[in-house]
């Protein structure tokens, strides 16, 4: 036959063979072979080092350029090869199409061909042995011969990990179960248990099998050399995914679905976007040491059953801001230890007062017979019980469809648009941020703005109180007037006087929808986006708001208090730090836009002097939410 030296016109020239070399220089991915028939296995004739370098080659699902794939080749020395001759005449240029398993029946011998020079393969090890099948061992599922990756994980295995202890909480036995959703798997039973166990590979799944029951040849199984393995088991009723580390860190799914993940050493997760966890049944928690949680936003909590907290060492809290906090039923406290005849103490101190409201104070809980005590009022005696006190009424007013508004009608100047022009006062101040003189007022407390219907629960109204009636004379009204009186809607009268003492210009009205055109404009309804408005506002810009629809010249404003501003959704609603709101000043969360109300413009603080120097930033932080929380109700303007 002539010779064409063109691959598969000279002839098909095939071999088998064994890898004694595999460290490529080039970093292809070759090995050495020294082929059956065609060497020696005297290495002083031809050494491993004079054998021809051979291509290997990958299945269509792999590129094998480029770094894509799975590169490079996994043959190792020792490994039997089958390929054929590129060069049938030369014979230097080999490939290998694959590989040939067996039984190996003796350790490699280094000083002959055919074997693995440098000894390690094939070998007795805990994974795998002379005198059997080169087929993985978890493949096989021989009973006689265990991999030792059940050893591994069985020595570690996590057992017994408690609950939180059945503690006597407030009169109630509570007993913390595995899963009271009866959502739990078939391992970890009975539910009522207060531990729970890592599986095993022992453990019964829901069809009655062990969760490894691995019938040959149904396991796909892929292990390196240093004894990372990968597990794609299509066994029936026992199909499972697993991956698992040398180290012993592995994650498992079994037949049921169930999924366990197990880190010997540290975990990291990091999530750069936003993250979703929904847990359909039980979430059981258990922390070996300490746990450490920073939340830079806010943190929103929703309990619909029953909260319990056992704290056996010292409770420590710091609170910045306002505390609120709302209690529809009854609250109990106790301090001391039942028995104890040194008991507990109570210590509240406060820089400014203490108001409690109430139909009836009782001290000792009604009991004229406590041993003497040393009180505080000055006096010694068997018991104490006092009186029934009467305090004023300190509550939000409620009216139809659960709405919260000021009781007074705004007063809406005839005969006139909504535009007025603003002005200084007789001494302007040096410019801050009004919000800054907000703040200052709202430290006085919230029963210092409550007007005399509020204050007394009758329809009378009068000009009982002299802080709001003060904000009339300052903005340049007569306060003696007989229709000036603290239940008159007082918003923009607040909010003129704010700005009045920080230096910026004001407008003497009390109609809330001339500031709509007021100062440097921020957003506008007509012109922007609602949702332009996050990347536009800042804490103290003035609010204007519409209400009883957009054609009445009925409305509010007030201050951004920063925190809530909602601009998407059903509900969207915005932090309002301003006067008369439920007959007060708080912080309460308004309609950016409903049909009824909403607002119309947002505007910034302009000096006095020349009308458009913005005032500097607040040195204030934004106040929470004040409003009413009983049955999730929120703030709204009729």
């Amino acid at each position: 036959m002539s010779d064409n030296y063109f691959m598969g016109l000279d002839g098909f020239v095939w071999f088998t063979g064994v890898v004694e070399d595999r460290y490529d220089p080039d970093k292809l991915g070759r090995v050495r072979v020294r082929c059956l028939g065609y060497h020696t296995e005297d290495k002083e004739l031809i050494p491993t080092e004079d054998l021809p370098w051979a291509h290997v080659m990958h299945p269509v699902t792999n590129p094998s350029m480029q770094g894509m794939g799975k590169t490079p080749s996994f043959l190792v020395e020792g490994t039997w090869v089958v390929g054929f001759f590129m060069d049938s005449r030369e014979k230097q240029q080999p490939v290998i199409m694959g590989t040939l398993p067996g039984v190996p029946e003796s350790a490699p011998d280094t000083n002959s061909g055919f074997n693995d020079p440098t000894g390690k393969y094939p070998s007795t090890s805990s994974s795998h042995g002379l005198g059997e099948s080169d087929t993985n061992r978890l493949a096989r599922n021989d009973n006689a011969l265990e991999h030792d990756v059940f050893t591994t994980k069985e020595f570690s295995n996590q057992t017994d990990v408690e609950l939180p202890e059945n503690t006597q909480i407030i009169g109630d036995s509570v007993v913390a179960t595995v899963d009271a959703s009866n959502t739990v798997d078939s391992i970890n039973t009975p539910v009522t248990n207060p531990q729970w166990s890592e599986p095993v590979y022992t453990d019964k799944s829901k069809s009655g099998v062990p969760r490894y029951n691995t019938a040959y040849p149904l396991n796909h199984v892929f292990q390196s050399e240093s004894g990372h393995i990968k597990e794609y088991d299509d066994t029936p009723d026992a199909e499972r995914i697993h991956e698992f580390h040398k180290s012993g860190t592995y994650y498992e799914i079994d037949a049921d679905g169930n999924k366990v993940t197990k880190v010997v050493g540290n975990n990291y997760e990091i999530t750069a976007g936003t993250n979703f966890v929904y847990v359909r049944g039980d979430a059981n928690l258990t922390i070996d040491s300490n746990c450490k949680t920073y939340i830079k936003g806010d943190w929103d909590i929703q309990v619909d059953g029953d909260v319990r907290e056992t704290i056996k060492g010292t409770l420590t809290q710091k609170v910045i801001g306002d505390v609120s906090e709302t209690y529809e039923s009854n609250q109990t406290i106790k301090i001391g230890t039942t028995g104890s005849t040194t008991g507990g103490t109570l210590d509240m101190d406060t820089t400014t007062e203490i108001d409690l409201q109430s139909a009836l104070i009782n001290f000792n809980k009604g009991s004229t017979s406590v041993a003497a005590a040393s009180l505080d009022f000055g006096i010694v005696q068997s018991g104490f019980v006092d009186s029934a006190v009467s305090f004023l009424r300190n509550t939000v007013q409620t009216v139809i469809e659960d709405e919260e508004y000021s009781a007074g009608e705004e007063q809406i100047d005839t005969g006139s648009d909504l535009l007025s022009t603003a002005v200084c006062g007789e001494t302007p101040s040096a410019q801050s941020n009004p919000y800054d003189v907000v703040v200052d007022a709202l430290k006085l407390g919230q029963t210092r703005w409550l007007d005399s219907d509020t204050k007394t629960g009758n329809d009378l109204y009068k000009k009982e109180n002299p802080y709001i009636m003060a904000l009339w004379d300052e903005i340049g009204y007569n306060s003696s007037q007989d229709w000036i009186l603290d239940t008159v809607a007082w918003c923009a009268v607040f909010l003129g006087a704010c700005l009045k003492r920080s230096g910026n210009a004001h407008i003497q009205t009390a109609t809330a929808r001339k500031y709509q055109d007021y100062g440097q404009e921020v957003w506008n309804r007509e012109t922007n986006s609602l949702e332009s408005l996050p990347k536009r506002i800042q804490v103290g810009d003035i609010l204007v708001f519409y209400r009883s629809g957009l054609s009445s010249k009925s409305g509010h404003v007030g201050f951004y208090a920063g925190g809530r501003l909602d601009t998407t959704g059903d509900n969207r609603r915005i932090a309002c730090l301003g006067g008369n709101q439920g007959n007060t000043l708080k912080v309460s969360n308004l309609y950016v836009a409903g049909s009824r109300s909403g607002l119309l413009s947002v505007r910034r603080a302009v000096s006095c002097v020349d009308k458009t120097t913005v005032a500097p930033d607040p040195t204030g932080q934004a106040v929470p939410y004040q409003g009413s929380s009983s049955g999730g109700r929120q703030d709204t303007l009729t």
